[in-house]
């Protein structure tokens, strides 16, 4: 498998008391084009390297988070713990994505928490007035 982006070991910073470094694609996949610098990762187990996934700006996946398929994390938006963002969803706007909780499908969480063993899903949008 051709690897879509490496991680750039030299830009880390400090988060959540861990290490985090951004992102650089290899290669053109959606919107993303190579040499394009993404947001942060703790390593490559937080973002896939197949699909259209990515990280971008300053938002970060930690720990043991999982963002895949064709999911977007964006806005200073923050996947952590063991959660997971999948399929089509898209995390913006400072929203935590965070404990065991899921977004996927087509969900789009925005300025909101989903924490715990939450799940949103389908065409779900959790945001807050001025993000929908």
């Amino acid at each position: 498998m051709e690897k879509k982006y490496e991680i750039l070991k030299d830009t880390k910073i400090k988060f959540l008391g861990r290490e985090v470094y951004r992102i650089r694609a290899l290669k053109d996949f959606s919107d993303v084009k190579k040499g394009d610098i993404g947001g942060y990762v703790e390593s490559e187990k937080n973002l896939s390297q197949e699909g259209d996934c990515w990280i971008y700006g300053k938002a970060v996946a930690c720990d043991n988070s999982e963002v895949c398929d064709n999911a977007v994390v964006y806005g200073n938006s923050i996947a952590r713990d063991n959660s997971k963002i999948c399929d089509y969803a898209i995390v913006k706007n400072h929203a935590i994505v965070c404990d065991y909780a899921i977004v996927k499908d087509y969900a789009v969480v925005g300025h909101a928490i989903v924490c715990g063993y939450g799940v949103v899903g389908g065409d779900s949008k959790v945001c807050d007035k001025l993000t929908n």
